[in-house]
């Protein structure tokens, strides 16, 4: 990828993940759906606040098969620690009874570890692929 079309798909994942934050966002503050069903929400909350982030650093840093393994693996891997958190307590031990995932900070860790990963030095070497 070229330096311009690099930044131009930054900048759109950036602003699908602030569209997507901000859905949630309303859907949280009037109690819509995807809201209602915690199983759903807080992994679709863990996916959303991460996934692009680590999108955006991996762009550059790995070659396409790489890329698309570690951010899989980031989809699902965030996806069942939002749901296990929901299942593990069905019935709200969270501030305010919502259904925001409180393993966030096991999320942050696991988030920042692809993160380091993808952003590190030499990924494009062809082990890797």
């Amino acid at each position: 990828m070229t330096d311009k079309s690099l930044a131009v798909t930054r900048a759109v994942i950036g602003l699908a993940q602030g569209a997507a934050l901000y859905l949630l966002y309303v859907a949280f503050d009037i109690k819509i759906w995807p809201v209602t069903k915690g199983l759903l929400f807080a992994p679709l909350v863990l996916v959303v606040v991460f996934v692009p982030s680590l999108a955006a650093a991996g762009l550059g840093n790995l070659r396409r098969r790489a890329f698309a393994i570690w951010i899989a693996a980031a989809i699902v891997v965030l996806a069942v620690l939002g749901a296990y958190d929901i299942f593990h307590d069905p019935n709200g031990g969270f501030v305010g009874g919502s259904t925001a995932p409180r393993n966030l900070p096991s999320a942050l860790r696991i988030a920042t570890a692809f993160a380091r990963h993808c952003g590190a030095a030499n990924l494009n070497s062809p082990r890797l692929t």
